[in-house]
């Protein structure tokens, strides 16, 4: 118990790693935290996954009954930032005892609370039977390395995950994004809305509940455009993103009435709408199948798990299939990218299968096939543990070796769709990013500004974004023509976008930034500049 004094300086290293406010408990909560206020007391908690995905709080109490070392453990759901516990106390049990799977040495004793203040200070109310009822102050002892926490989205997201971006198209009265940008260590969410009346009113309702206020503007352009921002960690003047808009209802409100809406999907998809997947036609072939077969990574010797892509009769098709395995339900990724679950079910035969199904055009029963497998990295999870993985063939050859061919008409690299010669079709993403440089003196003391080219299987996409800037209208300057307006609210955050082909409400990208010097002007000259990578 002597450890809880000795680790109680490695709070200060993490203390006020997040601001007080709404917060949700991630795994990040993991670890051990002292009772400040009792000698060498303390509460040891783990944030876990159940089978079913939901996450439960799992506590260690250790404390002293009578002079004597005593422990309890509770474990119960998580509520937002607060885990809602059962308490139960095992006895009888002797040193070193063998396994006895049909006995139950555990008992209920009572319920206990922990509310999180944030990531380093929290509250414990307990009522039990054999310990009476009380609460206690806790603060946290250890600083793990590699574990980030910050109260928000980010926490629970595993480091070695690809990014992913999830959208969906506002519409009602104002047109409009709702966007998710999921990259390891960080999360963004973002709504914005267009051509509704100006004014400092306007909701963002998530899933029916109020998570922020937003003010709209008129633009530099003359229409109308309001933004609000949240980012886990929280930067800046964004609010903290400690709730999970996927598959949730987005909605804007004004007075009461919803102006604006979209249900946000629970997983993210390459760009491009409802276009093929990717671009190859095989010439010279009726068809083409490549079955692969996943590595089995010991969770269940004797199972067997495939991915098959077919192509051929206008049609792609693309299955992955998991026979011997539990009965159960189990994740699958590709590329990072969470696309959906196997349901694995007695076959009938003295075994289990279950098959994940994806189509172009999606027929009954298959989701819509609108990634590329090329190179990917295929996962099938148990929980939190990968039981199969394995990387699709680059099935694609010659395809792309960048022989400035594209079937769309561009000169872009590669066989890509060719729009505007700006990507390619090879399957991998491609993305380069960079810092601006701040010239602009002391009246933009403490912004920043960056940049990010991405290019997709079968779109490329352009942002620069600004932060803690004065508000107003900054013109954007590639090469020395201007490009765009990026329009700063009071929060002093923003932003622009471009897209080929465009999507939602992008500007269209019909310039290739890479090599080029990006500026940021007001009207006296450059604010941020930067040479952009190749």
């Amino acid at each position: 118990m002597k450890m809880f004094r000795r680790l109680i300086a490695a709070t200060v290293l993490i203390a006020l790693a997040m601001p007080a406010g709404a917060l949700e408990v991630t795994g990040g909560f993991t670890g051990w935290w002292q009772q400040p206020e009792q000698q060498n007391h303390g509460v040891i908690i783990t944030i876990s996954r159940l089978p079913g995905g939901e996450k439960t709080g799992v506590v260690y109490w250790a404390h002293y009954d009578d002079g004597a070392p005593s422990w309890v453990i509770a474990q119960g759901e998580i509520d937002g930032d607060t885990i809602d516990a059962d308490v139960f106390r095992f006895d009888g049990i002797s040193f070193m005892q063998p396994q006895t799977p049909d006995a139950d040495f555990g008992e209920r004793i009572g319920t206990l609370q922990i509310e999180f203040a944030d990531c380093t200070r929290g509250r414990v109310r307990f009522d039990t039977v054999d310990l009476g009822a009380g609460e206690f102050g806790i603060s946290r002892l250890d600083n793990p390395p590699g574990r980030n926490c910050t109260g928000g989205l980010a926490d629970d997201r595993r480091p070695n995950r690809a990014g992913e971006r999830i959208e969906a198209a506002l519409a009602g009265d104002g047109t409009g994004r709702a966007e998710l940008d999921l990259r390891p260590g960080r999360a963004r969410f973002e709504v914005r809305v267009r051509g509704v009346p100006v004014g400092d009113g306007y909701e963002l309702d998530v899933g029916g509940e109020t998570r922020g206020e937003f003010e709209v503007f008129e633009t530099a352009a003359g229409g109308t455009r309001g933004r609000i921002g949240f980012r886990s960690p929280r930067t800046g003047p964004t609010e903290l993103l400690d709730f999970d808009p996927r598959g949730e209802l987005i909605e804007v409100v004004a007075d009461g009435v919803v102006v604006s809406s979209a249900m946000l999907p629970d997983q993210g998809t390459l760009a491009g709408g409802n276009s093929a997947p990717f671009e190859h036609e095989f010439e010279g072939q009726g068809g083409r199948e490549i079955e692969f077969e996943l590595a089995n990574l010991g969770l269940w010797p004797g199972a067997v798990a495939t991915a098959e892509l077919a192509m051929g009769s206008g049609r792609m098709e693309f299955e992955i299939e998991l026979i011997g395995a539990p009965a159960g339900s189990y994740p699958v990724s590709v590329a990072g990218v969470r696309r959906g679950v196997i349901e694995v079910a007695e076959d009938g035969e003295s075994s289990t299968r279950g098959v994940l199904e994806f189509g172009y055009p999606e027929d009954d029963g298959q989701r819509p096939f609108d990634f590329d497998p090329a190179g990917a990295l295929v996962e099938i999870f148990s929980g939190d543990t990968v039981a199969f993985d394995g990387t699709f063939p680059d099935f694609r050859g010659d395809g792309c070796d960048g022989d400035d061919h594209g079937p769309g008409g561009g000169d872009g690299p590669g066989d890509g769709p060719g729009h505007g010669g700006m990507h390619h079709g090879c399957g991998d993403i491609d993305e380069v990013g960079v810092v601006f440089d701040n010239v602009g003196g002391a009246a933009y003391a403490g912004a920043g500004a960056s940049a990010e080219y991405e290019v997709h299987a079968n779109r490329s996409r352009f942002e620069v974004e600004v932060e803690s800037m004065p508000g107003g209208s900054y013109p954007l300057v590639v090469d020395g023509v201007q490009r765009g307006v990026i329009d700063v609210f009071e929060d002093g955050d923003g932003e622009i976008e471009f897209g080929d082909p465009p999507h939602f409400d992008e500007n269209t990208l019909d310039f290739d930034p890479r090599g080029a010097t990006v500026e940021i002007v007001d009207g006296e000259g450059p604010v941020f500049t930067a040479d952009f990578p190749q």
